[in-house]
């Protein structure tokens, strides 16, 4: 990954992008999409996919795959210690490489959706439908709890339906913390 894909500057890059959209009187829908136990869940593999989809060198590939493979675990409460048990798809707890993990599997997790202003029709919904489809096929667990939707400007006072994930609604907020900003609700009259 280079330095140019930090997370300032993939919210800076998404915050433009929408405050573009919202200047030319359209709208943002968006679903901040929150995975359970994301390092838990997560198989080795799909971590793999995602680092060559990111032309990772096969070299770090190969060191991330030394560092996951045949890893151990236990836990201590106090002076009483588990058994060790194997890591089959989850990182290490305390790892100094799950932050480069979690950038590679974040990319999923915000959905959003321009729309322009003399439109009312979204797509977000068919985009949520193919992200489950996407999380059930690779094992990975959606906190419906945490997941949030927001609309940012004119289709903010509209009646959308909102999204639900498992038979469980996502709940629409107007303020929502988006890699370290907080992003607000404004409604362009």
């Amino acid at each position: 990954m280079s330095k140019s894909r930090s997370t300032t500057h993939a919210l800076l890059t998404i915050l433009h992008t929408w405050i573009t959209a919202l200047d030319s009187h359209g709208s943002v829908r968006s679903v901040f999409v929150d995975f359970r136990k994301a390092f838990d869940l997560v198989g080795h593999n799909i971590l793999f996919t995602k680092l060559s989809k990111y032309n990772i060198s096969n070299f770090l590939q190969l060191l991330f795959a030394s560092y996951l493979t045949n890893r151990q675990q236990r836990a201590r409460v106090n002076s009483s210690v588990s058994t060790f048990k194997n890591l089959k798809g989850a990182m290490p707890q305390g790892s100094g490489l799950n932050p480069l993990a979690f950038l590679v599997l974040i990319d999923n997790t915000t959905l959003s959706e321009l729309v322009h202003p003399k439109e009312l029709d979204t797509h977000i919904l068919t985009y949520l439908a193919d992200l489950l489809t996407w999380a059930v096929h690779d094992g990975m667990e959606i906190n419906t709890s945490k997941t949030k939707e927001m609309i940012l400007g004119r289709l903010s006072n509209t009646n959308l339906p909102l999204p639900n994930i498992a038979s469980q609604t996502v709940e629409r907020v107007t303020t929502y913390k988006l890699l370290g900003a907080h992003v607000y609700l404004l409604r362009y009259l």
